[in-house]
């Protein structure tokens, strides 16, 4: 009997160790760590997809400007059904074409027609023409891959802001629970002594006001809280984050006084603008080549066919198997040279505009540079800053709520008034409030300290 009951004894420990663990579980599922939620946002957001849609249509720019070097094949069939009447002279075309001998009056006997065939043209020598437009297309796929760079960096950088923002909200919002319960509990002790008339009833009307003033404060903690939430889903591509909170353990604790330096020269942004300025001048080569000759190569082959006899041209066969019928054949081999004399002023005109262009991107290069070595400078004196405060406010705390609770004393032994004992429970949750948003404070300038650098590592090797 002893032994069945260890047995039963240890199954009911196994039983509640099983509970537990899916306890944990539970909790672990519905925490958000920031590293969840950057994942997320990388993962879902519309922003970085449609930047890996422009690399892949930029690599397909790669492809077509490869293919320009294939050389052209045309192939055509018409028929037609018409007159053919001709005089000698001169005259601009059309685009309209009449092959015929020279008749002494006009035939207005149609007859059908028909040619058949095929025309290549290949560009043999292009002098870098095709290599320029080559490596303009490389320099736009490198100028989408530092896009997404830039928006996979900046995204990150809004996700986690907004992460440790309402993970700011969640603990001044569990501050506002406290002062409300601190209030309620505070009237609860006041109200049967101004019943009894040991205490002014003014004294239950305040303690009434308090209480209201400490629920609309939970109210609107509860906003900003619902409001936050949901712009971090927003990052994070629509994610449901309703019944999740952010894992606000590491919040608790304080990351190094001194982390390690970083420099703003391989930030996303510094990056992008300097591939802009590749691509422009990739344009401006392309430009210049422009103006240069093209030498092709060229061939042809066709046949004709007629209802006009070639014996006698008055002599018209109406019908459609005689004129569709091919009677001749010719092909026709040859180089061409060709070259706009004429267009170098606006071609020249045309690069100088993109040369200067690129000199313009050059400097807004370095305004950036500018900007973000300001901005890590910046980031230092804020995290010093940050840092001081958030070792100082558990002292402001332990004091605050040491002098509530002793002005309690003092207001239930008659020695002060309630004025002053609301004072005292405003400091508490001012200072607890404080208390509640200085470390993150803290890992928010750590956050701060990493934008300009461009590395995430910064922050993300502190958690």
């Amino acid at each position: 009997m002893l032994h069945n009951g260890k047995k039963h004894f240890g199954y009911k420990w196994l039983i509640v160790f099983i509970l537990l663990a899916c306890l944990k579980a539970s909790a672990q599922s519905n925490t958000l760590t920031l590293k969840d939620a950057l994942a997320s946002a990388d993962k879902n957001y519309p922003a970085v997809k449609a930047r890996m849609d422009y690399i892949k249509a930029a690599q397909q720019n790669i492809k077509e400007a490869r293919r320009e070097y294939i050389p052209s094949l045309i192939a055509g069939e018409q028929l037609n059904y018409a007159t053919a009447n001709s005089l000698p002279g001169t005259y601009f075309s059309y685009g309209l074409s009449t092959s015929g001998e020279i008749t002494p009056q006009n035939l207005n006997n149609p007859s059908f027609g028909q040619i058949s065939g095929i025309f290549s043209e290949w560009p043999v020598f292009t002098f870098g023409q095709n290599r320029a437009k080559i490596d303009l297309a490389k320099n736009q796929e490198k100028l989408a891959e530092a896009g997404l760079d830039n928006e996979r960096f900046q995204l990150a950088v809004k996700t986690a802001q907004a992460w440790f923002d309402l993970a700011a909200l969640i603990n001044l919002r569990k501050s506002q629970e406290d002062n409300l319960k601190r209030a309620e509990t505070m009237r609860r002790l006041i109200r049967p002594l101004t019943i009894n008339g040991l205490k002014p009833g003014v004294d239950s009307v305040t303690a009434n006001a308090e209480v209201s003033k400490a629920k609309m404060s939970l109210l609107d903690a509860q906003k900003n809280e619902a409001l936050q939430r949901n712009y971090l889903s927003m990052l994070m591509g629509g994610l449901d984050i309703t019944n999740t909170t952010p894992d606000t353990i590491i919040l608790q604790k304080l990351p190094p006084e001194l982390v390690p330096e970083g420099s703003a020269a391989n930030n996303p942004l510094i990056s992008y603008y300097m591939q802009e300025e590749s691509v422009n001048n990739a344009r401006e080569k392309l430009a210049r080549r422009d103006y240069l000759p093209k030498i092709s190569m060229l061939g042809a082959w066709w046949g004709r066919g007629s209802g006009i006899s070639p014996v006698a041209p008055n002599t018209v066969d109406p019908s459609f198997s005689d004129g569709t019928d091919l009677k001749r054949f010719n092909y026709a081999i040859g180089l061409e040279a060709s070259i706009n004399i004429l267009d170098y002023p606006r071609m020249a005109a045309q690069a100088n505009t993109l040369k200067y262009q690129t000199m313009g991107l050059h400097e807004e290069t370095n305004e950036q540079k500018l900007q973000l070595q300001s901005q890590l400078k910046n980031a230092d004196d804020y995290y010093s800053s940050a840092y001081q405060k958030a070792k100082e406010s558990p002292v402001l705390v332990n004091a605050a709520q040491t002098a509530y609770k002793q002005k309690l004393a003092m207001y239930n032994a008659g020695l002060t008034n309630f004025t002053d004992l609301a004072q005292a429970l405003y400091n508490v949750n001012e200072a607890e409030a404080q208390n509640a948003i200085s470390y993150n404070d803290v890992w928010k300038a750590l956050l701060y300290k990493a934008v300009p650098t461009g590395d995430m590592n910064i922050l993300l090797k502190q958690l």
